[in-house]
């Protein structure tokens, strides 16, 4: 089964090697910034299809004005 994380109708996929969520997030977070002020939850996750999708919502844009 592939694992996967989608932001804004984008996948991104599971590091190899990596087993726990935490982790993804944290090496992930080094390509893609706007994953580190973002909460990922295990049972936020759906199958879809032969996927496993964590859906990433991301927090929104703040201007000053």
């Amino acid at each position: 089964m592939n694992i996967c994380f989608e932001v804004n109708g984008q996948r991104i996929a599971w590091p190899s090697g990596v087993s726990v969520l935490k982790d993804a997030k944290r090496i992930l977070s080094q390509q893609f910034p706007m994953l580190r002020n973002t909460t990922i939850y295990e049972e936020d996750a759906r199958l879809m299809g032969d996927v496993m999708v964590y859906p990433v919502v991301l927090p929104p844009v703040k201007t000053k004005g």
